[in-house]
């Protein structure tokens, strides 16, 4: 958790929802979603259903 944030990275099919570091960014890439913590229905509601395959 980031601040209060869960940061994930979307996908087609949802977001992969993962501790963020630094080394994650590279300034060039995709597109990162954080949301508040506190809100599970919606980290539910978005995440990647099969998080094993990222």
């Amino acid at each position: 958790m980031l601040r209060g944030f869960v940061v994930g990275k979307p996908y087609p099919e949802g977001v992969a929802f993962k501790e963020y570091t630094l080394a994650d960014e590279d300034f060039l890439g995709p597109n990162y979603i954080a949301c508040r913590a506190e809100r599970a229905d919606l980290i539910a509601a978005l995440r990647f259903p099969d998080m094993a395959t990222r």
